[in-house]
């Protein structure tokens, strides 16, 4: 739709210019209009210099606030993820452009709070189709919901600017690592590539070494990853290179990548726009993906509305985004070990866990728990006899008594004795191998068991 208007505005004689506030959202703009008009537009990004005469720029707005003074004022300026337009940084690329036309695109009209955009510059809100009319008609994919068995809690927690405090978010979610790959591992069976959401960017890289400790290939990104580094991280996700892309942030919306299909969100929130945002990566169709797959380890899947209900939006800055008509039902919990729940949803489906699977679940935490404490260790913010304490809650593999005796700087002969001596594993618990597996990881232990 913005390639069409930029094609459209040619022939008035108008200047068009397109913000938005990350790069790769830039690039697929340019791409977008060049494929569409047949000619490609002037980027402005850092370090460019473009030809500020052209009759169209994509440009990021961090660098266009830092040149106003060259900006050719009146034309069209259309503002994607324009749910940002309201900030300051937003308002001075308008007020500098001072455009005729003013056109703003977003899957999210609403402020951090849920809020109208009334007075960002816009008159007209013009609602596309329903979540739940493109899902019917193949725009979208269906997706199944899961309520993860490891529940972050934010009771208690305070409120800033709309959401959760991030500070205190922080000290919740110590410690989920293990439950984070575990869950992963037991839900999403076809091993869908997956988009991981954590509170920070220390959290987001400690999810990604969960992850890696586990044998699966992932990695984690963030605005202050070089960008050919970031780049090559996106290549190798969309490759099915990197199976997990963990993130707090760069990943949250306009990124076009078709090829997530399951979003892990390890980071409670009470904002609708960052949900949907979220959520609307994985639900992009893609070959071969039948459904999307959402895992939530907070109370946003109980909270805030489903991805397909449909959203009273309005610019009056005084309403307040919620669902229309009545609230959807919570499904009840009947029998069983039930770790899905969903609202009365035909989109999702309700999933009982076979309980054979729990003890390779426990398996699976219990290795990861294992090498976050020897990281702790050796960053001297726990004690020897902390990891000893680890070590002797669950059976153990011979390379992983190796390393511990590795860090620790014990004997080999400690580790040998440890494996000899700890108790027999019980029944359907996975492999106790003497050596680390060909590809490192639980998974491939998996695999060789079976």
């Amino acid at each position: 739709m913005i390639a069409e208007l930029v094609r459209l505005n040619r022939s008035t004689g108008r200047q068009s210019t397109v913000i938005c506030h990350r790069r790769e959202i830039a690039l697929q703009i340019a791409s977008a209009v060049t494929r569409h008009t047949g000619e490609a537009p002037e980027m402005v990004t850092a370090g460019s210099r473009p030809d500020w005469s052209a009759p169209v720029h994509v440009a990021m707005v961090p660098t266009l606030t830092r040149r106003l003074d060259r900006l050719h004022p009146g034309g069209m300026l259309l503002a994607d993820e324009s749910h940002h337009l309201g900030s300051s940084s937003w308002q001075k690329v308008r007020e500098a452009l001072a455009p005729e036309l003013l056109v703003g695109f977003t899957a999210t009209p609403i402020r951090p709070d849920g809020r109208g955009l009334g007075g960002a510059g816009f008159d007209v809100l013009l609602e596309g189709p329903s979540t739940r009319w493109l899902m019917d008609q193949g725009f979208l994919c269906p997706y199944e919901l899961f309520a993860a068995p490891a529940q972050i809690d934010t009771t208690g927690l305070r409120t800033v600017r709309g959401d959760y405090d991030v500070q205190g978010l922080q000290q919740r979610v110590v410690g989920i690592a293990g439950d984070v790959v575990s869950t992963w591992l037991k839900l999403n069976k076809p091993r869908l590539p997956t988009i991981c959401v954590g509170v920070t960017v220390e959290h987001a890289k400690e999810l990604a070494a969960a992850f890696q400790w586990a044998g699966i290939s992932a990695a984690a990104v963030d605005g202050k990853t070089p960008t050919a580094e970031r780049d090559r991280a996106f290549s190798a996700f969309r490759a099915g290179q990197i199976k997990v892309l963990c993130s707090c942030a760069v990943l949250d919306e306009g990124l076009d990548v078709p090829e997530a299909g399951c979003l892990q969100l390890v980071r409670p929130t009470k904002s609708l726009r960052l949900l949907r945002q979220l959520q609307g990566r994985v639900l992009r169709p893609s070959p071969g993906k039948e459904r999307a797959l959402l895992i939530d380890h907070g109370p946003s899947w109980s909270e805030l509305p489903m991805p397909c209900e449909e959203i009273a939006w309005s610019l009056d800055q005084g309403h307040q985004a919620r669902p229309k008509g009545s609230p959807t039902v919570v499904a009840k919990q009947e029998g069983g070990r039930i770790e899905i729940v969903t609202r009365q949803d035909p989109t999702a489906v309700l999933r009982q866990i076979d309980p054979a699977e729990v003890l390779q679940e426990r398996a699976i935490k219990a290795s990861v728990q294992l090498q976050q404490i020897l990281c702790m260790y050796q960053r001297r913010s726990v004690p020897r006899g902390a990891v000893l304490s680890v070590v002797e809650r669950a059976p153990r593999h011979l390379y992983e008594l190796k390393r511990v005796a590795r860090v620790l700087r014990l004997p080999w002969k400690w580790a040998y004795a440890e494996f000899r001596n700890q108790p027999t594993p019980p029944p359907g618990w996975p492999p106790l191998l003497r050596e680390e597996p060909p590809a490192g990881g639980w998974d491939q232990a998996f695999k060789v068991e079976a």
